[in-house]
């Protein structure tokens, strides 16, 4: 939460950070859509491909578009 005139930094935006540093990003209440409990990671490849990994094995309670959506993204 950013009060006032105050601005929010992503730590992946300071010097260095971004090769060490995974976003991770819920769409629910962005798009109103808080049941289908879907959201995405944004980081370098290599931190990246084991979250693939680790998402591909850990999903439960999922709604059919995201199910839809998994199978096209992950290898």
């Amino acid at each position: 939460m950013i009060y006032g005139d105050k601005k929010h930094l992503s730590i992946a935006s300071y010097p260095d950070m971004w090769e060490r540093t995974i976003s991770c990003y819920s769409s629910g209440k962005t798009f109103s859509c808080t049941g289908w409990r879907l959201g995405f990671a944004i980081g370098p490849e290599n931190l990246i491909k084991p979250v693939i990994a680790v998402q591909n094995w850990g999903t439960f309670c999922v709604s059919t578009p995201t199910q839809v959506i998994e199978n096209l993204i992950v290898p």
